[in-house]
């Protein structure tokens, strides 16, 4: 296998590795956004007993762990694959570009 063959092969994998990264990221983004909106059928009923005084629950979107590990894998795989195609229009300007001589 020549240097050139074994240059493309690592980009292709490098390619197929953040897409996949990125899929997986959002994947877990959405299953993890789906089933923080189920609410339990079991506990506290959102007011103490014998007080005057209501329980007004979290504000905004209770994020689950898997949610947040979805959320930096996606952004860990859209910044890969931002850069591999910044290093790709750069790699091919730079071969366009005529030699001075």
């Amino acid at each position: 296998m020549t240097d050139l063959t074994r240059g493309r092969t690592a980009r292709r994998v490098l390619w197929w590795c953040a897409g996949l990264v990125t899929l997986a990221g959002f994947i877990i983004v959405a299953v993890g956004a789906d089933g923080a909106s189920t609410s339990a059928s079991f506990g506290w009923f959102a007011y103490q007993p014998l007080s005057s005084m209501a329980f007004a629950g979290p504000v905004g979107i209770v994020l689950t762990p898997a949610t947040v590990v979805g959320g930096i894998l996606a952004v860990v795989g859209l910044l890969a694959l931002s850069f591999l195609f910044g290093y790709l229009v750069a790699t091919s300007r730079a071969s366009r570009r005529p030699s001075a001589r």
